[in-house]
C-alpha cells in the first residue's frame, strides 16, 4: 500500500475522531505527512536520491489527496465510503456490501452513481 491508500484508509477508519468537519481536508493532509514520516522512519537508509524521489512524490501525492477531496465534496457519505473502499482499498462490491452492510445492488448503484458525478465535476461529461 502507497502513502495515499494508507493515509485514505487511516481517515476512514478514524473518521469518528475528526472534531471540526471544516478542517477535515488539513486532517487528513496531516495524516499523510504522518505516514510520510513513518516510512522515511521505518527505511532508514535511504539516499539523497531516494529522499528526493519522496518529497517529490509527497508533492505529487499531496496534490492529488487534494484534487480528489474537492471532487468528494460533490457526493454523499454514502457514496464518498463507497468510492473510497472501492478505489482506494481495492475492495469487491461483495466486501463493501459486507462491510457496509446494505445490499450488493445497492452497492454498484452508489458507485456508479457517484462516478457519473465524479465525472461531472472533473468535466469529462
Amino acid at each position: 500500500m502507497d502513502i495515499v491508500q494508507e493515509s485514505a484508509y487511516q481517515a476512514y477508519i478514524s473518521k469518528d475522531k475528526i472534531r471540526d468537519k471544516d478542517k477535515f481536508k488539513s486532517w487528513i493532509l496531516k495524516i499523510a505527512v504522518n505516514k510520510s514520516k513513518d516510512l522515511l522512519r521505518k527505511n532508514k537508509l535511504i539516499s539523497l536520491e531516494d529522499l528526493s524521489n519522496v518529497i517529490t512524490m509527497q508533492a505529487e501525492d499531496k496534490e492529488s489527496m487534494n484534487i480528489f477531496m474537492d471532487n468528494l465534496k460533490s457526493l454523499s457519505m454514502d457514496e464518498k465510503n463507497v468510492i473510497v473502499l472501492k478505489v482506494y482499498f481495492e475492495y469487491t462490491f461483495e466486501m463493501i456490501s459486507d462491510n457496509l452492510k446494505i445490499p450488493e445492488s445497492t452497492v454498484k448503484s452508489k458507485y456508479y452513481r457517484a462516478l457519473e458525478k465524479l465525472k461531472i465535476e472533473e468535466g469529462l461529461v
